[in-house]
């Protein structure tokens, strides 16, 4: 990530795509594994701003071809706001905090959220029919 950085030049942008066969889970972040949350957790440690970042999304609920059980890659963009070497942040004073990824998924629907729905759906009509 260092070395990638460091090439870049200003407004420079950085686009990493990490191939995955897991789920993401955040509880209250998933940093060890190259989801979304370790994606931002990288350009953090550069110093370099995030346009963009998902994992396993697509642009509506009903693109089932975009969505995998297994293969749930991950995506960041991001763009490299200084000149010259990279920048780490000052890691006496550094808290993990959650990204908010909402905005960074530019309108992108999660594949757990499109399956949450339907398990939920599934669970209601369960208890009102007594299927």
């Amino acid at each position: 990530m260092e070395e990638m950085t460091r090439v870049l030049k200003k407004d420079g942008l950085l686009c990493v795509i990490a191939p995955n066969g897991f789920a993401e889970h955040r509880y209250p972040v998933d940093c060890y594994r190259f989801f979304t949350d370790g994606m931002l957790s990288l350009a953090k440690y550069v110093s370099i701003e995030p346009l963009h970042a998902h994992t396993n999304c697509a642009p509506n609920e009903n693109a089932s071809d975009w969505y995998s059980e297994t293969c749930a890659d991950s995506i960041l963009i991001a763009r490299k706001p200084y000149h010259g070497q990279v920048k780490h942040p000052d890691f006496k004073t550094y808290k993990c905090v959650p990204s908010n990824q909402e905005p960074l998924r530019e309108g992108l629907y999660l594949y757990h959220r499109k399956k949450g729905i339907k398990r939920l759906w599934h669970k209601i009509k369960k208890r009102l029919f007594r299927e």
